[in-house]
């Protein structure tokens, strides 16, 4: 693909800006001929839309190469910010900063599509947390009354219990050292999630055995690390329901303190 040919639209761009000294490492390993994974494209017809790959694009501008390796995929201009928002930079090259996140949040909640959805899908997509998608909301005023819910397959909609009616909209939310924590905490453990993949893989590479073992290894990890999501997942939802438990425990506890203190108080003018 021809880099003249390609349309830039800095929306699709989810980050907050170019990385110069990736893009001149990038420029300088091309010229030393090393190979970079295909950019995604998006064609309607007419334009191609760059929805993953900013920087290589412009390491290539850069090193003097008019080709570049894409991977076009047919679709709008919605399916490339779609595609950008969802997955570009989660498993390759420079990863977000909470700056990007927050940048790539507010431009999805300038379309309806994307406002209407809830705080844990759009935290899904854009993988952070679901109290992080909920303060950038409140920052920029975009809490819906409706939002979408899939249930059985099936897409609903609901009332948003989260949208408080006249709410005053807050100029802007000043993110505290405890969300950039959390943030790090979840980069740090998507991380680890990677380099546990490559470990499994390089642990069947270096196996002695034939192909078809090796694959029969590989799909052994994969259904392992599948079991492990399900294991953590139900995990999460134990612990929310113990703390929920425990929330309501304490609360009978206040509420049979103060009957008993009633009770006593009552005794006494009685008597």
């Amino acid at each position: 693909m021809k880099l003249s040919e390609i349309k830039l639209e800095p929306e699709l761009m989810m980050r907050v800006g170019i990385n110069q000294e990736i893009v001149d490492e990038y420029a300088q390993a091309l010229l030393d001929g090393d190979k970079f994974p295909s950019i995604i494209l998006f064609h309607d017809g007419d334009d191609y839309h760059l929805a993953d790959g900013w920087k290589r694009y412009y390491a290539h501008k850069k090193s003097g190469l008019e080709i570049i390796d894409a991977d076009v995929r047919m679709g709008t201009y919605d399916d490339a910010f779609d595609y950008a928002f969802a997955h570009a930079n989660h498993s390759n090259g420079e990863r977000y900063s909470s700056e990007d996140k927050r940048h790539a949040l507010e431009l999805a909640l300038e379309k309806e599509r994307y406002i209407k959805k809830s705080d844990r899908q759009l935290s899904q997509e854009l993988r952070v947390s679901h109290t992080f998608v909920s303060k950038v909301r409140k920052a920029v005023g975009k809490q819906p009354e409706i939002i979408e819910v899939t249930r059985n397959g099936k897409k609903y909609e609901i009332k948003n219990p989260k949208k408080i009616i006249n709410e005053p909209k807050i100029p802007e939310y000043e993110f505290t050292e405890e969300d950039k924590i959390k943030e790090i905490a979840s980069e740090m453990q998507d991380v680890v999630t990677e380099n546990e993949k490559l470990q499994a893989r390089l642990a069947v590479a270096a196996m002695e055995a034939t192909p078809e073992e090796r694959n029969l290894a590989q799909a052994k990890f994969d259904e392992m690390e599948k079991t492990i999501k399900t294991l953590e997942a139900d995990n999460r939802v134990l612990k929310a329901s113990r703390d929920s438990f425990q929330r309501e425990c304490a609360e009978l506890k206040k509420q049979v303190s103060y009957w008993e203190r009633r009770a006593k108080k009552l005794e006494k003018e009685a008597a």
